[in-house]
């Protein structure tokens, strides 16, 4: 490829066709003169056939050219060499400049083409009239290679520093810069005369002859070739001789020529292990000043960072022994590796630190480092846990003086008052104390950019998005415009990698976001620097998944070998502190960086760091502890997260202690109240978020209810119908939560006392009173104990309304409205007389209409115990309802389905649980005549759900076997008169045939007394069902010996005695299948005196080892035992009551009633209740 002077003979020789030399040599004069003889194209075409650019190859030095990290590389050449080149090298990446309009868009490094590129430009800059007219045509160039001149050292490589273009850039830059200008290199065989060497240094071009070195060898390009050579391969060793920062790691302390005799004697001398450890110091001390200050610790130093001290580990033993200079030097340490690795710190060590935290008392470290031990123990303190108030007064003592310290010095340490505000931020945001936050904010505010990033974070916990958005948009700002200025600098980028990643997430809150766009610098540069955030971001992930699934592993305590009774017990493989530790990383990596969990933007709610905090509270440990509650409850999205679900779980709530009960009902109240303020009263953000945060809070505080006193519960059932009133909160995404609270707060009153809370329960707003159209899943409390109608003042209007509701509402707001006059209605004094016509009239008309079933959305038998002015009329009509079927409505079933939900489904469902709930009730007792019995039997006991290929209506028709089996069991079997044999084998069949159809078997004991065959086979049924592993099973054959001992003769028959024995053994047994039912049978039983001595005293014996068996503690909260655990609990009780009428000495039922009045449920504490159902 020809030179420039060669270039220019070839143009002279056809400017010149006889051979005499020109009167002038300059090459750029000589192309002028080419193009003014022959035009531009000709010019152009004879620069083309002369580099001939497709003809040659990129060389290994190309290569190693542009491997090395240039801010910008500039060349006047026409080749595509460079470009070619560049396309194999992949760091850093170049992106190729050929036209001015392509410095609007390429990102650096760049390959900028001044002068024009074969191929791509239409010209070249070549001669005179070209370079004159470049700063005009060109001045996007011009600006850019200024630019470039002032902000970076220049090495000018196979190029002579004589081009008009760079003779006059550089002029400008001295022009303006003078002393000031960046140092040009010229490098390459130069062989320079000592004038021109002065003239090159007089313009600020220092050179970098390797002509002496490279003077042997006799060919010009192979000179200059290695020359270039020499030069990129010292550039290349000088980088990788100096040590990176970001390539530190911490010094391996371990001696690997120790002898085993000297490792045992590192550990069990304490003299000789503090010798050891006092040598560590000084290099401790280097690794931790040679720290390149990411904001955290990458990944893959943290755990070589966090054990650099293990040989031997620092006890109390080896610390006491080194001399106090050492000590301190040397906790320091510890404490510095402690906090930027995220550790936990063991209660020894903390005290040990704790000694030279007070910069009031002088020792080997300075009063700032004493700070930062005061600050890692104050952050510290946070995730202590106080087994006893002593040492919560201890903790809260020592953490006041850290904060009295901190205060005092805080000139001594930068930032100190900021530190203290977020500390002041964090606590309050893990103690759900919201106005604490908003008053910590303002100090959040410190010379290093970082405390935008954790500002913005307390701002988004308080919804106040947009504000902290742009506060995160000028952090961003801050960090790139110091990234320009500092590339190479690990801090700035590491803040600025995790600013571009909150900022990006915040951008995704909207919906219309936009990417954030990341300098060309910092995205070539950041994954080599171990600034990547998304690797902390992986890593947290896959520590949190790990747990889960070790977790997961845990739950399968049994490990069955493949030897003959051999199996291997993981019961007790836990690690408590791996759980803390993986918390603690969670909220280490939150804390530093300023993430919330997750980012609750406009529009869009951004997960971040919640699934990880999730997968924490999965697998905690059963006992959790307040902050694991706390971390449940952040890590929330609504009323059903899977942590709510997980750590509220009724089990999970009955064996927190009543501490954190108590400490977590007071907080959910402060955090209530404050949103509950910024719903009415705070911004568009807040007003908005408000409802996500309330309907978590309150459905959590619902399910604490349980655990509450009487009279705190009355307060939160209060404080459901406050909110339920109010406008603001009358939210379909409230509904559920609120719902919850009122239900769970009434369960936790007793029934005694539930009755003073009617009023407020009726002026609860109806759904039709809080929406036009039909509201779903809005509350509808009701109380069913009630006080003298005396006790009540100022209902009356109340009820007014709700008899108005009735009599003009739509659908479902009369049966909203009737489910709340139920009550009163039973109460046959409660409703005076004007009110009982009215709500009589309300339902029947007026005048009454006893030809058509008022349409309620109660079942029909509720029509009898609601007021009526013609009781015996309205009867017949809901018998006819009931009883009158024709077969259409089970036949519809059978027919195709085309609609989902099937309303004829719904309505078969509908008829035949009201036939079974009208026998059932015992208010009512409604049975069919023998006549009307035997019709419905025949049309029922011939039903088989029809087998379709749609899965949706194969599982509804299924859904049918219960109320078919229900209405033929509770209400029609017992009407039938007289009962045949074909009647039993019709029911046999029903039963057998139809998979899982267990509802029908009380049926069956009406049949026993016709024969011993009868007999015998029911009593095989019902025995087989009662050991069943199917709860519904095992409930419905209770149900069914419920009914046979009410049965006339059922002591006498041997098959009846036989299943009680039966019922006795699996009470015994401890088997949990259907327990509480078959406690409630015993119960039963023995009242009316069927059992024998001996089985009596079985159930002494038995009641008190299920009750313990049924202990809380035992179960997981995700088990099949986790359903019934309190149930059984409350059988128990009423049995062990029962029982201890019989035996008053019976100590252990006695403690077994002891037990069950501070029982954690209500369900359990109120079992004796004599006033409840």
């Amino acid at each position: 490829m020809p030179l420039w002077g060669q270039f220019t003979k070839r143009l002279e020789s056809e400017l010149n066709v006889n051979g005499t030399d020109l009167t002038f040599s300059d090459p750029l004069r000589v192309a002028e003169e080419y193009r003014a003889y022959f035009g531009q194209a000709a010019l152009n075409d004879r620069i083309r056939h002369e580099i001939a650019d497709d003809s040659w190859l990129t060389g290994p030095l190309h290569q190693q050219l542009l491997e090395l990290p240039w801010s910008e590389v500039l060349t006047t050449n026409w080749d595509t060499l460079l470009e070619r080149a560049a396309n194999n090298v992949h760091s850093p990446y170049y992106t190729v400049v050929t036209k001015t309009s392509d410095l609007a868009w390429a990102q650096t490094p760049r390959i900028a083409k001044l002068h024009g590129t074969i191929g791509v430009t239409e010209s070249f800059i070549a001669a005179q009239e070209d370079y004159r007219t470049y700063p005009e045509r060109f001045a996007p160039f011009v600006n850019f290679a200024r630019q470039v001149f002032i902000e970076n050292e220049f090495c000018l490589l196979g190029f002579s520093g004589d081009d008009p273009n760079f003779v006059q850039w550089t002029g400008w830059v001295r022009d303006h810069l003078a002393n000031h200008a960046r140092r040009i290199y010229l490098v390459g065989a130069l062989n320079l005369s000592a004038a021109r060497r002065k003239h090159l240094e007089s313009v600020n071009i220092a050179p970098i002859d390797l002509w002496p070195i490279v003077a042997h060898i006799t060919d010009t390009d192979l000179r200059h070739q290695r020359a270039v050579e020499l030069f990129l391969e010292a550039l290349k060793t000088e980088a990788s001789s100096t040590t990176k920062p970001h390539e530190w790691e911490p010094t391996n302390l371990v001696k690997s020529s120790m002898s085993a005799e000297d490792h045992t004697r590192a550990i069990t001398d304490p003299e000789y292990g503090a010798k050891l450890l006092s040598e560590q110091i000084a290099t401790l001390k280097r690794d931790r000043e040679a720290y390149p200050g990411w904001l955290v610790c990458p990944p893959s130093l943290r755990w070589s960072l966090a054990h650099q001290i293990s040989h031997p580990l620092p006890s109390m033993k080896n610390l006491a022994a080194l001399d106090e200079g050492d000590r301190a030097k040397l906790l320091y340490e510890i404490s510095w590796r402690h906090s930027v690795t995220f550790h936990d710190v063991r209660p020894w060590l903390a005290d040990e630190l704790f000694k030279f935290a007070n910069p009031d008392f002088s020792c080997a470290l300075t009063r700032r480092q004493q700070l930062e031990i005061s600050l890692f123990l104050l952050n510290n303190a946070r995730w202590i846990e106080c087994d006893s108030g002593d040492e919560r007064r201890v903790g809260d003592q020592r953490v006041l003086a850290l904060i009295d310290s901190l205060k005092k010095y805080a000139a001594y340490l930068p930032d100190c008052a900021a530190e203290l505000a977020y500390h002041r931020a964090i606590v309050a945001r893990d103690s759900l104390d919201y106005d604490g936050i908003a008053s910590s904010i303002e100090g959040i505010v410190g010379e290093n950019p970082v405390w935008k990033l954790r500002q913005a974070s307390m701002l988004m916990e308080l919804a106040r998005f947009e504000e902290a958005s742009q506060i995160l948009a000028q952090c961003y700002g801050e960090l790139r415009e110091a990234h320009r200025r500092e590339r190479s600098s690990i801090p700035i980028l590491s803040r600025l990698m995790w600013t571009h990643w909150l900022l990006e997430a915040a951008q995704h809150g909207r919906l219309r976001s936009k990417d954030v766009e990341l300098p060309a610098s910092a995205e070539n540069t950041y994954r080599r620097l171990k600034c990547d955030p998304w690797t902390w971001l992986d890593n947290i992930r896959e520590s949190t998944v790990k747990q889960w699934e070790d977790y997961l592993e845990r739950q399968k305590s049994i490990e069955p070998l493949f030897g003959q009774g051999h199996y291997r017990d993981h019961s007790g493989n836990r690690s408590a502190s791996a759980d803390t530790s993986i918390a603690i990383l969670l909220d280490g990596l939150s804390k530093q960086i300023g993430i919330p969990l997750r980012l609750r933007g406009a529009s869009v709610t951004v997960n971040l760091l919640a699934s990880n905090a999730e997968r924490i509270v999965l697998s905690a440990d059963p006992d959790r502890d307040l902050q694991t509650f706390i971390l449940a409850i952040r890590a929330a999205s609504s009323e059903d997260s899977t942590p709510i679900k997980s750590a509220f779980s009724r089990i999970g709530v009955a064996r927190a202690s009543q501490d954190v009960v108590d400490t977590l009902v007071a907080r959910l109240l402060a955090a209530i109240s404050y949103w509950r303020n910024e719903r009415l009263k705070g911004a568009s953000d807040s007003q908005k978020e408000a409802i996500s945060m309330l309907r978590v809070f309150l459905e959590v505080l619902a399910r604490l209810a349980v655990r509450v006193s009487s009279e705190c519960a009355k307060q939160l059932y209060l404080l459901g119908v406050s909110l339920g009133q109010q406008a603001e909160f009358q939210h379909f995404w409230l509904s559920e939560s609120l719902e919850n609270l009122l239900t769970h707060a009434l369960t936790s009153i007793r029934s005694s006392q539930q009755g003073e809370l009617l009023p407020s329960a009726l002026a609860f707003p109806l759904a039709c009173e809080v929406a036009t159209e039909r509201f779903p899943h809005w509350p509808n409390p009701v109380i069913e104990y009630l006080h003298d109608r005396s006790a009540y003042s100022g209902i009356g209007d109340r009820i007014a309304q709700l008899i108005e509701v009735v009599a003009t509402g739509r659908p479902d707001a009369r049966s909203e409205a009737l489910l709340r006059l139920l009550p009163l209605s039973k109460e046959s004094s409660f409703l005076v007389s004007s009110e009982h016509e009215k709500l009589a009239s309300a339902i029947w008309g007026n005048p009454p209409n006893y030809l058509t079933l008022p349409s309620t959305g109660l079942f029909a038998h509720a029509l009898l115990m609601l007021p009526c002015m013609d009781k015996e009329r309205a009867e017949q009509l809901v018998r006819a309802y009931l009883f009158d079927d024709s077969g259409d409505v089970l036949e519809n079933t059978q027919k195709e389905l085309r609609v989902h939900p099937s309303p004829e489904i719904q309505s078969a469902v509908q008829t035949y649980d009201g036939i079974a709930n009208a026998a059932a009730n015992e208010r009512t007792a409604l049975f069919p005549t023998a006549a009307q019995a035997q019709i419905l039997f025949d049309c029922l006991i011939s039903w088989r759900p029809v087998e379709d290929t749609d899965g949706w209506f194969r599982d509804r028709r299924q859904r049918l076997k219960d109320p078919v089996g229900r209405a033929l069991a509770n209400g029609i079997v017992p009407a039938l008169a007289p009962k045949t044999l074909r009647q039993f084998e019709q029911i046999h069949d029903f039963h057998l045939q139809i998979q899982h159809n267990y509802a029908v078997l009380p049926a069956f004991v009406y049949f026993a007394h016709i024969d011993d065959s009868t007999a015998k086979v029911t009593e095989k049924i019902i025995r087989k069902a009662l050991w069943s592993n199917r709860s519904d099973s095992v409930s419905y054959a209770a149900l069914a010996l419920r009914r046979w001992m009410h049965l006339p003769d059922s002591t006498g028959s041997a098959e009846f005695t036989k299943l009680v024995s039966t019922v006795v053994a699996i009470i015994e047994s401890g088997r949990t299948v259907g327990l509480h039912q078959l406690i409630w049978l015993a119960e039963e039983l023995l009242t009316r005196q069927c059992l024998s001595d001996d089985q009596i005293k079985a159930l002494i014996e038995a009641v008190p080892t299920a009750f313990e068996s049924a202990s809380y503690i035992n179960i997981d909260y995700a088990s099949q035992e986790a359903v019934n655990a309190s149930t059984i609990r409350a059988a128990l009780v009423k049995l062990a009551h029962t029982l201890t009428l019989l035996h008053p000495h019976a100590q252990a039922l006695e403690d077994v009633l002891a037990k069950s009045r501070v029982d954690p449920l209500p369900e359990v504490r109120f079992a004796l209740d004599t006033t409840a159902a």
